[in-house]
């Protein structure tokens, strides 16, 4: 089954998310840095599991039952002139995300290198949001974080590790700086949805089904475990994420 369009002026999405969250009981700030996420998913077409404006029904059903919470404190638990650790107390991961790194370039105008290490945070959505602010002070932007269990270990067949994904910016002097924003997993589950959708299958090297086998059924994915990418390199890379995490 096919996907119908329906175009719709930036600035008007812009301010239907805004008042989305505002309705959900965020301050304006918040609701103007989560919106900043989900538009610049929604435009850069990240079709994903948990990018743009589609998940604005998340949010509501995750602030109605208390596991996000609006207002929540950005507490900077300690810091150097480089270093920060903060907890962000359940808040909004878009707003935790954002905070986060605009102090990591305070910290590296200063000392060279800021790094901010976040605990008790929610979902953040697109990696290369957060990570992109850093471009608009001349300065390489990292942002990684670790997920839910989806991805199993290489040999395995259940999820122990999750998609972990990675944004890496850096300016050029150009019109256009270089942008890395990808999952450690081959796909997510949200693309598996868009192939189950068209009645499409998928590549073999995207998931596995719950007893373990490859698949290019995305339906019998669903079930299952994802693959990472680079085979056992990839499952590495997303174990190391969680322990840095």
């Amino acid at each position: 089954m096919g996907i119908t369009l329906i175009r719709v002026p930036v600035d008007e999405l812009w301010e239907f998310v805004i008042s989305a969250f505002q309705a959900m009981g965020t301050s304006e700030d918040e609701a103007k840095r989560c919106a900043r996420g989900l538009l610049e998913s929604e435009l850069r077409c990240l079709p994903g599991q948990g990018q743009g404006v589609r998940r604005l029904p998340t949010y509501h059903e995750r602030i109605s039952n208390g596991w996000i919470r609006p207002g929540a404190e950005y507490e900077i638990i300690k810091e150097s002139p480089a270093l920060a650790l903060v907890d962000g107390h359940i808040g909004l991961g878009s707003v935790v995300a954002q905070k986060s790194m605009e102090l990591a370039i305070k910290k590296a105008k200063v000392s060279g290198i800021g790094t901010v290490i976040v605990k008790n945070s929610t979902h953040y959505g697109s990696s290369a949001v957060p990570a992109r602010i850093a471009l608009e002070h001349d300065c390489i932007g990292i942002a990684i974080t670790n997920a839910g269990p989806e991805m199993a270990p290489w040999g395995g067949s259940e999820g122990r590790v999750g998609t972990n994904p990675w944004g890496l910016v850096a300016p050029t002097g150009g019109d256009f700086p270089i942008v890395l924003d990808f999952a450690i997993t081959t796909a997510g589950k949200g693309m598996m949805r868009w192939y189950e959708r068209e009645g499409k299958k998928m590549p073999l090297d995207w998931a596995l089904t719950p007893d373990g086998h490859e698949t290019d059924d995305p339906s019998a994915a669903m079930a299952g475990a994802l693959l990472g990418i680079g085979q056992y390199k990839g499952y590495g890379l997303s174990m190391f994420t969680d322990i840095l995490t």
